[in-house]
């Protein structure tokens, strides 16, 4: 278990030495190239109690290696889901410490696309910064379209929440890019149908 978090924040680099001299994985994440981060998840899968020091170094908030090792964390996690949802507790309340975007980036990737079971402390947790990262204009829109992919998720089975999507996909569609106004589309659209169906029910 990750028992020390704090220590973590205040001596990142050297527990990014640390994961890299155990594995020597300095060099499979030397650049941003998906092969080599494929090859730095193909160790997670020989040895998946190494999940815990990838975690680390994700933690660690040290880029380059953060982001490639978050990537490389949502490769192992597309083929076996359970990796990221046991260190959920470990990596979700701490995303709001995260300055790293290409870690908050893979992280909701993971979140978004892949069928991981998050608890509800940290869906709660999760739903509220994605609510927050959504209406920033300032962060890049491949963030932006993993969070309101991960609130329409929650949406599914937490219909309140569905018309506060709606509002601020509308309000700022018009200004958004085509990658965010083409998630919005479809999104928007199961959501007016969804909305619908429930008033038909409630009519009833």
């Amino acid at each position: 278990m990750l028992l020390n978090l704090q220590f973590s924040y205040k001596h990142k680099k050297y527990l990014v030495l640390i994961f890299f001299m155990s594995i020597d994985f300095r060099k499979l994440l030397a650049d941003s190239s998906i092969k080599l981060a494929d090859i730095a998840a193909s160790v997670i899968f020989e040895e998946p109690e190494r999940i815990e020091n990838l975690t680390r170094v994700i933690l660690a908030d040290e880029d380059p290696f953060s982001s490639r090792a978050a990537r490389a964390f949502a490769v192992c996690t597309e083929k076996l889901p359970e990796l990221f949802e046991k260190q959920q507790h470990a990596i979700i309340p701490y995303l709001k410490h995260i300055k790293s975007e290409g870690v908050i980036r893979n992280i909701l990737k993971i979140a978004a696309d892949y069928p991981v079971k998050l608890t509800k402390k940290n869906n709660g947790i999760m739903l509220g910064l994605c609510f927050d990262w959504l209406e920033d204009l300032s962060k890049p829109v491949a963030i932006r379209v993993h969070a309101m992919q991960i609130i329409y998720n929650i949406s599914l089975h937490e219909a309140g929440i569905r018309d506060e999507l709606i509002s601020i996909l509308e309000e700022n569609y018009a200004n958004g890019t085509i990658g965010f106004r083409s998630r919005a589309d479809r999104i928007l659209k199961n959501l007016y149908r969804q909305n619908n169906e429930f008033y038909r029910k409630e009519k009833g």
